[in-house]
């Protein structure tokens, strides 16, 4: 059995196939296999769209990810997190536009000299 967290996921804009991204050189960037049922026996190609956003919930906040171009890569997918009107910068992985904007919006919580939230964080 995945030890891979489930959580329900909701689609709020569907976003736009682009043949020169989707269906070129660089189709296989765009494009995540899923899991259709639990045993990973059937599995499908989920297309990332360009400006489709996602919404799902995690620790009762409700996180929206926006696929856009990669600053870094244009071939490539980015993954722009937003949660509670604050947005994280462009990462080349949705989990790492959630984690960074955790990082960059949770530890300034904290008392700078309470070092062992700050490790605990970071590392």
């Amino acid at each position: 059995m995945s030890k891979r967290r489930r959580f329900t996921s909701t689609l709020i804009r569907i976003g736009y196939i682009f043949p020169e991204l989707h269906y070129g050189t660089f189709a296989r960037n765009w494009w995540e296999p899923v899991s259709i049922n639990l045993e990973n026996t059937i599995v499908s190609a989920t297309p990332y769209r360009l400006y489709m956003c996602v919404k799902c919930n995690l620790n009762s906040k409700d996180f929206i990810i926006t696929v856009v171009k990669n600053n870094k890569n244009q071939q490539k997918p980015g993954f722009r997190c937003t949660c509670e009107n604050m947005s994280s910068e462009i990462e080349s992985y949705p989990s790492t536009a959630i984690n960074s904007y955790n990082i960059v919006h949770i530890i300034p919580r904290f008392d700078e000299d309470n070092e062992y939230f700050v490790n605990k964080y970071i590392s």
